[in-house]
């Protein structure tokens, strides 16, 4: 199964029919890998200025991150306590076979997944990814087969 990536348009019109906008957060710019940038892995992207403006090179930023929404800022059955400058944590979608339902949990609060509410939404997530044969990962590792210890918190 594959998704077909969203253009910045689908972005732009998914998350204003939403009311959602990134605001302050640039959280995607520490825990995504963008190599294209000059971004080293687990540290901030050279041209991000966290809550000072966000990305410096907006207009001419790569490929990658044109084309990258978190889930929590285009689908609207993603609560908002999910929002990542609140939750420490990025949730998206990445294509393959199988698909690919990823948890990215900030490296200050690793633990921040096993709180509620969110260790109750990751265990009807991980039902709703079997279901779908999507693999469920959190900070690279899969849960997806571990989903039965989840849903009972």
């Amino acid at each position: 199964m594959t998704q077909t990536p969203l253009t910045e348009q689908d972005i732009e019109r998914r998350s204003a029919a939403i009311g959602r906008k990134c605001g302050e957060c640039s959280l995607c710019c520490l825990l995504l890998d963008v190599r294209e940038a000059g971004k080293k892995d687990g540290e901030w992207c050279p041209h991000c200025k966290p809550g000072k403006g966000g990305c410096m090179i907006y207009d001419h930023r790569p490929h990658r991150c044109r084309g990258y929404a978190c889930a929590w800022l285009v689908n609207e059955t993603i609560p908002e306590h999910w929002y990542p400058l609140k939750s420490h944590m990025i949730l998206d979608f990445a294509k393959g076979d199988p698909a690919t339902l990823r948890v990215h949990v900030h490296p200050d609060h690793p633990n921040r997944w096993q709180e509620q509410p969110f260790l109750s939404d990751i265990g009807k997530l991980v039902q709703w990814a079997v279901r779908c044969r999507f693999k469920m990962l959190i900070d690279g590792n899969d849960v997806t087969l571990e989903g039965k210890n989840l849903d009972a918190a």
